[in-house]
């Protein structure tokens, strides 16, 4: 019993792993990490959690995710990450929806995680320490490492061990699918605060906005579509409810 508890364990946590077209859950999203190297806006030591980078949850900043899961021990994620793959970011670093991560499985085994950061010619990305290799248990292939997953807008696993080569076509193409935040492409009629119902709330974001309070995250209230923001946008609102 001592001993099937442990393998219970891991066969619990690692037993389905995300494959390509799946949705990452929200309580997947939400498990929550520390950052032992920073990047994309982290320092060592913040907390970070995928849901961090969902438009739907943090107020329509939705981003392209690429996960790389390295183990401290293993050559072959020293090879990929020394090489290409560890700068493979560099490309992107100007495009703020493009965010790449490391989860970092086994720290000091014999690297730590700055000695990871500082590997690649340039400078790693964001690193998180994968506490128990959770983050590996969701994305992981065929149980080994190195792993990769591509996650698009929409948290939806797009791809799985991509060519690094390939990304440069492939993450191109997944931001032009990325909803304009200046036009809620995406966002029902009327839902201003796209919480994903049509109430009083939104009639008064629309006020808010009218009277010059900050409303920064909410969709433009425009409602009837006459390219100015007035009482007539909360009356139509208004009459879009009772109807």
């Amino acid at each position: 019993m001592y001993y099937l508890l442990p393998i219970f364990l891991f066969s619990t946590i690692f037993a389905i792993p995300y494959e390509e077209g799946e949705y990452v859950s929200e309580e997947h999203q939400n498990i929550t990490k520390e950052t032992c190297y920073g990047g994309n806006g982290y320092v060592s030591g913040d907390p970070w959690k995928l849901a961090d980078w969902n438009g739907e949850l943090n107020g329509g900043h939705y981003n392209i995710v690429y996960v790389e899961m390295a183990a401290s021990w293993w050559g072959p994620c020293y090879s990929k990450h020394n090489g290409q793959g560890g700068q493979v970011h560099q490309i992107f670093e100007d495009y703020d929806n493009v965010k790449f991560l490391i989860a970092f499985s086994d720290p000091n085994q014999p690297y730590t995680c700055r000695e990871w950061g500082q590997m690649p010619d340039g400078g790693s990305s964001q690193i998180i320490s994968d506490t128990n290799s959770s983050i590996w248990g969701l994305f992981q292939s065929g149980g080994a490492f190195p792993s990769s997953a591509l996650l698009n807008h929409e948290m939806m696993v797009y791809d799985k061990n991509p060519s690094i080569f390939a990304l440069d076509d492939i993450i191109p193409e997944l931001i032009e699918n990325i909803p304009d935040p200046d036009s809620c492409s995406g966002v029902t009629y009327g839902d201003i605060n796209y919480d994903g119902t049509i109430n009083v709330v939104d009639a008064i974001f629309i006020i808010q906005y009218i009277l010059g309070n900050d409303t920064s995250g909410e969709c433009t209230p425009d409602i009837n579509q006459d390219g100015i923001v007035d009482v007539t946008d909360i009356v139509t609102l208004l009459n879009f409810i009772l109807e």
